[in-house]
């Protein structure tokens, strides 16, 4: 990767060698930038490391200090740091005082719970309208996974950076400027109602009371389920973009790029132009039949600067000689400890797998994105209305203007249904305008200044149908088979945390054990940190053709508090109060 200016280095030591990283690193991008892999090691002596890149799955947790469980993608590298590959089986210190933390409660008319680009939409719209306004993010700095922004410690020139960067940074600086609080680097975990939450960060414990709730989580990938999946230098697309983007850390030295849609064109391009050397790029759409590449054109005649950028992706690649396989899906990563290669094959439309057409790539580093699951955790427990979506999963039921069915709960962005960025912001705008009118005073003012309003509505709404149809139209030139189980073997690891293969789930259903929740008590799958993020739906498409019934909005495992792993000293009630 190419070299930068600007950078502070600092020391630090992992398993006793010594070693630099740049001021304002994660410990995922020092360890990374120094290639080192291995983050944490199974009860079966397995090697794990960076996945998911924004604290979902747990599997990049290191020892730090002798702190043990630190989520490595989420906790800023400092000099003098002792890093130490997690051990399943943790030391644990017995004098620690629980009740350690101060509680904080904060109280706001308005509470949103995600810092991405619906959320910061909905806070600008809202700062100038007399409303207390809250944003709650567990990420260090607000943006969320598309206006990724580099470490403030970095000292880079702010008009080098891209539109995506610009867009985002003047917009938290905006909201930053304004009267809204935020709340980085917290943790929401209990859900006790809507106008009672609990959180957390590494010296607080937060109680939060609002008038209305407005969740902006976002998603999380898929996983994409066959032999290999869990090596170390196997992560998410995402995670591989934040490296990138937020740090200048390429996720290796020789890369390849695979899944489904156009955040994979994306970072191959992004990474190529870092100095990268990306060694393949497979996408498991088959662009480049007559009817995706007039649709194609249509795309790039309703977003023109979309369809130019998108078209620079692939020329990058091509100038390059980057080898381009469409139609083609991994099929296998091998490795000892850690990723070695990486084997693709042509795959039709009804997931019959070429095996005379492999291609095998030697790398060190595999990202992997083939779609999103909404983040609707929260949503679920407050008893928001549900519904299946055969390729997205689970989706939270709300209106236009983003209520849900419950009162005083709203859902925007990602965290409502999977329709990307600019949907995101647009449904926020669009919601400001609601929640604004419900909790300001009714006068003969404010009713006139309503009426203002309504041709800005109309503008927001003519907006948000004309993203909706660009989603409508790119997801139809990258429409693809959607893969589930059919790549894993009895052997293939389903269940990350808890190191359950596909046997050991498969095994277990039966006539007697035939819903999800059953599976997950008797082999304990969806109980580890990430909760059920990634094996749930195999879990319960496991179960579905068992007993010959089709998934539905209740087949998942329940949410229960806490929603994120806590310590026990975040649960314990404090004394030690003060209000904000």
């Amino acid at each position: 990767m190419k070299e930068h200016k600007g950078f502070k280095k600092i020391d630090f030591t992992f398993e006793g060698n010594s070693y630099e990283a740049k001021k304002g690193d994660s410990i995922a991008a020092a360890l990374t930038s120094n290639n080192i892999k291995i983050f944490r090691s199974t009860e079966s002596n397995t090697n794990r490391g960076i996945y998911c890149g924004m604290g979902v799955c747990h599997e990049c947790q290191v020892e730090v200090d002798e702190a043990s469980g630190v989520l490595a993608c989420m906790q800023q590298m400092s000099h003098g740091m002792n890093v130490a590959i997690q051990k399943q089986h943790r030391k644990i210190n017995t004098s620690v005082n629980v009740l350690q933390k101060k509680e904080l409660k904060v109280h706001s008319d308005v509470l949103i719970i995600g810092a991405g680009p619906a959320g910061l939409s909905l806070a600008k719209k809202l700062s100038k309208s007399g409303l207390s306004v809250a944003i709650v993010d567990e990420r260090k700095n607000p943006g969320g996974q598309y206006f990724k922004q580099p470490a403030p410690e970095f000292d880079l020139n702010f008009e080098s950076l891209d539109s995506q960067f610009h867009e985002g940074r003047v917009l938290i600086d905006k909201i930053r400027r304004s009267q809204v609080k935020i709340y980085s680097g917290v943790s929401v975990w209990g859900v006790f109602g809507y106008d009672y939450l609990l959180g957390s960060d590494e010296k607080n414990r937060f109680v939060f009371n609002q008038k209305e709730l407005v969740l902006a989580t976002g998603a999380y990938e898929k996983g994409l389920l066959l032999a290999g999946w869990t090596l170390p230098g196997v992560m998410t697309t995402g995670a591989a973009q934040t490296l990138l983007r937020s740090y200048q850390v390429a996720p290796g030295k020789k890369v390849f790029v695979a899944g489904n849609g156009p955040l994979n064109l994306q970072i191959a391009a992004e990474l190529t132009k870092s100095g990268t050397d990306v060694v393949g790029y497979a996408e498991s759409a088959n662009l480049f039949t007559l009817k995706r590449i007039l649709l194609s054109i249509i795309l790039g005649i309703l977003a023109p600067r979309i369809g130019v950028r998108g078209l620079g992706y692939f020329l990058t690649l091509k100038r390059k000689s980057i080898p381009v396989f469409t139609s083609h899906i991994p099929t296998n990563i091998v490795g000892e400890g850690q990723i070695e290669a990486v084997k693709i094959a042509k795959v039709s439309k009804n997931k019959i797998v070429d095996k005379n057409r492999v291609h095998q790539f030697n790398v060190d580093a595999l990202t992997l994105g083939f779609g999103f699951y909404s983040a609707n955790e929260i949503a679920q427990n407050l008893g928001c209305n549900h519904k299946i979506d055969p390729n997205l999963g689970l989706k939270t039921i709300t209106t236009l203007f983003g209520r849900s069915s419950k009162p005083h709960v709203w859902v925007v962005g990602d965290s409502a249904g999977i329709n990307g960025a600019q949907v995101a912001k647009s449904r926020g705008k669009l919601m400001a305008f609601k929640i604004k009118n419900q909790l300001v005073n009714k006068s003969t003012k404010i009713i006139f200044k309503k009426l203002l309003e309504l041709p800005l509505i109309a503008l927001t709404i003519l907006n948000l149908n004309r993203h909706l149809l660009f989603q409508n139209l790119l997801w139809r030139i990258f429409d693809a088979p959607t893969f589930l189980d059919e790549l894993a073997s009895d052997e293939t690891i389903v269940c990350r945390c808890m190191n359950l293969t596909h046997k050991d789930i498969k095994s277990q259903i039966s006539s007697d054990v035939f819903t999800a929740d059953a599976v997950k008590r008797i082999t304990r799958a969806g109980m580890g940190k990430c909760q059920g993020r990634y094996c749930s739906v195999i879990v319960q498409h496991l179960v579905a053709k068992h007993s010959g019934e089709m998934v539905n909005e209740f087949s998942s495992f329940k949410v229960q508090v806490p929603i994120k792993p806590v310590t026990i000293g975040d649960i314990a009630h404090s004394d030690d109060s003060e209000f904000l």
